[in-house]
C-alpha cells in the first residue's frame, strides 16, 4: 500500500512539473506573489553556498499584451554636439583617469538630485530629459515611450587627474532607457541568453544619451514600432514556478550570483527571418513576448570555480563584475517557466531565439 502512495505522489508530481496541471495567474495575481521579492540562501550540489537577495520587479498593470513589433518609417535617430564622452577617452596617457561618479543598472534614480555636483556640474536628470524631450520633439518621436525613472544603465563621469585629483573634464551623464509599450519595459533580446556566441538577428531597442549641457551632448535612438497585438493578455506561471526552475540551475552549480529577477518584455526574432541576411533591419518583425529577465554569473561547467577581484574596480574603473564574460541576461518563458539554456548550439550554433507561439488564456480554461 505505501508503495502504491508513492508511485501516486510521484505520478502528480510529474504532472505539475511537466505543466499538466500547470496553473496560470493574471499580471496582479503575480505582482502579489512577488511582494516579499526572494531573499534564500541556496546551497548547489558541489557544496557552494549562493545568496539570493532581490526584491522581484514586475512591470505592467492589468494586463500582458503578446506584441509584433517592426521599425518605424523614420531611420535612426542620431544627433551629436561636443560628444562628451570624448574628454574622457583615452585620457591615461595625459595623466587623466576615466572616473565613474556613480553608475546604476535598471534601479530607480532621483530625477532631482545633482550626482555630479562635486565634480563641476549642478545637472539633474529632470533637465536633462526636459532637453531631450526638445530633440524627440523636433523628430517627432514620441517622448513617453521611455522608461525615465528606471534607466536600463546610468552613468556619471568624470576625467580626474591622477596625480592631484584635479577635475580635469566636469561631470556629465549617460542614461541607457528602456523603451515601453503599454506600460512594459523591453529589458532584453533573448539572443542575449546565448553565452557561446549571441544568435542572430540580434536586436534591442537603443535609447541613449549624454549630456553635461547644451552645448555638449549626444543622442542616439533606435527603437521599434508596434504592429500588431497578438494577444490582449497572456496567462501567466506562478512565480514560485519561475523560482523553482532558477533553483534548479543554482543547484546544479551554474548560476553563481543573481544580480536582478524582473518581468518585462523580451525580444524573440521572426521565425522567417530571410536566410542569408545579416543586417537585424532585414527582419519583417520582432516579437515582444511577456518574459522573467535573470541577471546572473552563468558558468558554463559547473564544477569550475568561479571568484571576482573586487580590488580590479578600484584599478580598473571601468570593470565591474557585469562587464565579465561570465555575467549573463537570461530569458525566462513567463507562460511554462523554461529557462533558456545558455549553451543552446542549434539554429546552426547560435542558439534558438525564434518565436514559438503562445499560450492562450482560452486554451487553459479548456
Amino acid at each position: 500500500m505505501k508503495h502504491f502512495v508513492m508511485i501516486l505522489f510521484c505520478f502528480f508530481v510529474s504532472l505539475s512539473v511537466n505543466g499538466l496541471a500547470q496553473k496560470y495567474y493574471t499580471l496582479p495575481e503575480i505582482k502579489e506573489q512577488v511582494k516579499e521579492g526572494w531573499h534564500e540562501t541556496c546551497a548547489d550540489k558541489y557544496g557552494r553556498e549562493i545568496q539570493v537577495n532581490v526584491d522581484v520587479d514586475v512591470f505592467g498593470e492589468q494586463m500582458a499584451p503578446l506584441i509584433k513589433a517592426g521599425f518605424p518609417q523614420h531611420d535612426i535617430y542620431y544627433a551629436d554636439k561636443n560628444c562628451p564622452y570624448n574628454t574622457v577617452s583615452n585620457v591615461k596617457r595625459t595623466g587623466g583617469k576615466r572616473t565613474h561618479i556613480y553608475r546604476s543598472y535598471g534601479s530607480n534614480v532621483d530625477l532631482d538630485r545633482q550626482y555630479g555636483a562635486d565634480y563641476g556640474n549642478d545637472l539633474t536628470l529632470n533637465e536633462m530629459y526636459v532637453y531631450m524631450n526638445g530633440l524627440l520633439t523636433e523628430q517627432r518621436i514620441p517622448y513617453d515611450n521611455f522608461l525615465y525613472e528606471r534607466p536600463k544603465f546610468f552613468d556619471v563621469l568624470c576625467n580626474i587627474q591622477q596625480s592631484t585629483g584635479e577635475v580635469k573634464a566636469t561631470a556629465f551623464y549617460f542614461v541607457q532607457l528602456y523603451e515601453q509599450f503599454h506600460g512594459i519595459p523591453v529589458l532584453t533580446s533573448k539572443t542575449a541568453s546565448f553565452n557561446q556566441k549571441r544568435g542572430w538577428p540580434d536586436y534591442e531597442p537603443n535609447i541613449s544619451f549624454q549630456m553635461r549641457n547644451e552645448d555638449e551632448f549626444s543622442i542616439m535612438v533606435d527603437m521599434l514600432e508596434e504592429m500588431e497585438i497578438i494577444a490582449e493578455d497572456v496567462p501567466l506561471c506562478a512565480f514560485e514556478s519561475i523560482k523553482e526552475n532558477i533553483r534548479n540551475e543554482i543547484v546544479s552549480g551554474h548560476i553563481r550570483k543573481v544580480f536582478s529577477l524582473r518581468f518585462g518584455y523580451s525580444v524573440y526574432n521572426d521565425p522567417n527571418y530571410p536566410s542569408g541576411k545579416r543586417s537585424v533591419y532585414d527582419a519583417d518583425c520582432y516579437y515582444l513576448v511577456p518574459s522573467w529577465v535573470l541577471e546572473c554569473i552563468y558558468i558554463n561547467d559547473p564544477k569550475e570555480s568561479y571568484s571576482y577581484d573586487e580590488e580590479q574596480i578600484e584599478n580598473d574603473s571601468n570593470s565591474t563584475e557585469r562587464t565579465t564574460d561570465k555575467f549573463i541576461t537570461l530569458t525566462i518563458n513567463a507562460q511554462t517557466g523554461e529557462v533558456t539554456n545558455p549553451m543552446d548550439k542549434s539554429k546552426n550554433g547560435w542558439g534558438d531565439a525564434d518565436y514559438k507561439g503562445f499560450i492562450s488564456w482560452n486554451k487553459v480554461k479548456q
